[in-house]
């Protein structure tokens, strides 16, 4: 997925060397290719993978462990310091709503009064919520929103370890998402050519 199937180029001072694209194989660190290609070859993490057992529950398993052990070792490989470091990373996961989480944030549903501003008036309030597949509290940031000329708020929810001011919690994560779609609308690009 996201390869063109086009020939490879062979430069002209040796035939033997040929130059191919593969979009999906791109990387900002090439020396680990080497790890992957020899892996490849001698099929070390393939092997492993029938004797993984993943015990993960809920919908936060996006990764095959095969996949997560390889990067493991990849990145160890290549020098890299634990990767299984949480705190190292931040995170900021939109929440579907429930009922639970509309309760935290009752008091931001009080319409304001007199005539609605052109700008939204937007609320935060953050809050230390257990979900139920969730070994832990966490914290979550709740944002409503009130436009002019809209009779129900927007409402959305955020959690993440980040320990900023909520609405600086928002903008990591709008952003974010902005560069996430940029990288998808990248690689559908790659693929038209």
């Amino acid at each position: 997925m996201g390869e063109a199937c086009k020939d490879a180029f062979r430069v002209n001072f040796d035939r033997r060397v040929k130059l191919e694209f593969h979009g999906t194989k791109v990387t900002s660190d090439a020396g680990l290719l080497a790890y992957r290609e020899l892996d490849n070859a001698l099929g070390l993490t393939a092997m492993m993978e029938s004797k993984l057992l993943d015990i993960r529950k809920g919908k936060n398993t996006q990764h095959e462990l095969v996949g997560l052990l390889r990067q493991s070792i990849y990145s160890r490989s290549g020098g890299y310091e634990d990767t299984n470091d949480a705190e190292r990373f931040w995170y900021a996961i939109r929440l579907p709503a429930n009922d639970v989480l509309y309760d935290r944030i009752d008091h931001l549903f009080t319409r304001p009064v007199g005539r609605a501003p052109q700008k939204p008036i937007v609320l935060y309030h953050s809050f230390q919520y257990r979900a139920a597949s969730w070994d832990k509290l966490r914290r979550v940031v709740g944002k409503v929103e009130w436009h002019a000329g809209e009779l129900f708020p927007r409402v959305g929810f955020i959690v993440t370890n980040l320990r900023w001011k909520s609405s600086n919690v928002v903008k990591f994560y709008n952003k974010r998402g902005t560069a996430e779609q940029w990288i998808k609308e990248g690689k559908y690009a790659l693929n038209w050519t």
